[in-house]
């Protein structure tokens, strides 16, 4: 299973904008625990025990590019 098959997986559990004013979404597998954002693709982040912890690692992973 890729990335892109995830999306129908994993949860859109929040987003997260970047200091330009971009959305990210996050998504959430509560299962497998992994973490994704997307905006014009999927990619995977990491992975999370919460939703909150999704979020920060989102956050970060957008905070670094």
């Amino acid at each position: 299973m890729g990335a892109g098959d995830k999306a129908v997986v994993a949860t859109v559990v929040g987003s997260v904008e970047s200091e330009s004013g971009n959305r990210y979404e996050v998504r959430w597998d509560q299962v497998t625990r992994e973490v994704y954002v997307f905006r014009e693709r999927l990619v995977f982040v990491g992975m999370a025990v919460s939703v909150g912890e999704a979020v920060g690692k989102v956050r970060a992973w957008v905070r670094e590019r």
